[in-house]
Parts: C-alpha cells; sequence; structure tokens
C-alpha cells in the first residue's frame, strides 16, 4: 500500500472516531437531563405518599394501623384532628379522625394525613436522619421551600429550620434545630390548599 493512501486510511478513522464521540457526547447531554427533587427517582415512594419502612401511608385508616401494630403509646387531638403516637418505632400519623367532614359530620376512623419520623440514623429516600441540610440536598437536590425558625412560628407542627419538596399531591419536610444542625424529624404531608 502506498504511503499516502495509508495516510488517508488513517485520516478517515481518526476523522470518523471524532464525529463519533461528539455525537455520543451531544447525546448523552441532551438524554439527561440533571437531577431535581421534581424528578430524583429517589422520591418515588414519597410522591405515593409513602415513607420507607413503613407499611402504611397517607390515606391509610388510623384503624387499620391500630389493627397492625396494637394500641398507640399515645393518642390525642392536634391539629384539627387525632394522632397516633408509637414511641418504639418513632413514628407518629396525624389523621382527620374527629375532624368534621364535608357532609358536617364528625370523622370516625380517620385517614392518615400526615406521617412523622424521628431518630438518628433512620433511612428514608436514600437520605439518613442525622445528615445536615447540605448533605441531603446533595442527594435529593434543592428543596422547593426553605424556611427559617421565625418563619415557622405560627405553625404548629413545624419548629427550627425547615427543608420542604414539593412532590406532587403531597410534601418531604425535613426538621432540624439550626441550618447546620442535623435533620432530626421528617414529616411526609398531604400538601396545603
Amino acid at each position: 500500500m502506498k504511503k499516502s493512501a495509508l495516510l488517508a486510511l488513517i485520516a478517515a478513522i481518526v476523522m470518523l472516531f471524532a464525529s463519533c464521540s461528539s455525537g455520543v457526547a451531544d447525546i448523552i447531554e441532551t438524554e439527561q437531563p440533571p437531577v431535581t427533587h421534581e424528578n430524583n427517582p429517589l422520591l418515588e415512594l414519597a410522591r405515593q405518599g409513602k415513607v420507607d419502612g413503613i407499611e402504611f401511608g397517607i390515606g391509610d385508616k388510623a384503624k387499620d394501623i391500630v389493627a397492625r401494630w396494637g394500641e398507640p403509646d399515645r393518642k390525642e387531638y392536634f391539629l384539627g384532628g387525632k394522632y397516633y403516637k408509637y414511641d418504639d418505632k418513632n413514628i407518629v400519623f396525624f389523621t382527620n379522625e374527629g375532624s368534621v367532614g364535608e357532609d358536617g359530620n364528625e370523622i370516625d376512623n380517620g385517614d392518615v394525613v400526615i406521617i412523622g419520623i424521628s431518630g438518628e440514623n433512620r433511612d428514608v429516600y436514600n437520605v439518613c436522619l442525622g445528615m445536615t441540610i447540605d448533605e441531603i440536598i446533595a442527594v435529593l437536590g434543592e428543596p422547593t421551600v426553605t424556611c427559617a425558625p421565625e418563619e415557622n412560628e405560627d405553625s404548629e407542627l413545624l419548629s427550627g429550620w425547615t427543608f420542604e419538596y414539593d412532590v406532587g399531591k403531597y410534601t418531604v419536610c425535613f426538621e432540624a434545630d439550626t441550618e447546620n444542625s442535623p435533620v432530626n424529624t421528617l414529616y411526609l404531608m398531604t400538601n396545603r390548599e
């Protein structure tokens, strides 16, 4: 083979690889949007009204929880309904039980509207209670809303710093005492209207 033909063949192969590699890079860039909390698959369970490791979710009946887990350690009225607190599981279910329904009657056997969990090293949505907010943001993306303690002063439920992720019909809310302290509580709640 002549030297000029060999050089032409090598040049053609180099150009072919160069055009392929830039095309692959373009495809990769256009087919993989940045992960945000809106499209983060780690929050898929939250979009369904559920929390990792808890068999009950938003909309489940309080009577079904009691039938499966037994009587709660504490059951009281709070936020217009009853809550069911299980100390050994560090879980509290807030329900609409005792509130007035659309028909004007008091609701019996209420539905879960908020799930609260606490406890260090509790894995939820591929993060862990006890992590800092910055560590959680690195995994889940930027929150929808961040509230300082002053903004939570009027809340009966939330205190300290809160970081909320809107996930469709629900909100995932992480709570910490200070902006840089470990997260100590997570709430999954029906979006406020």
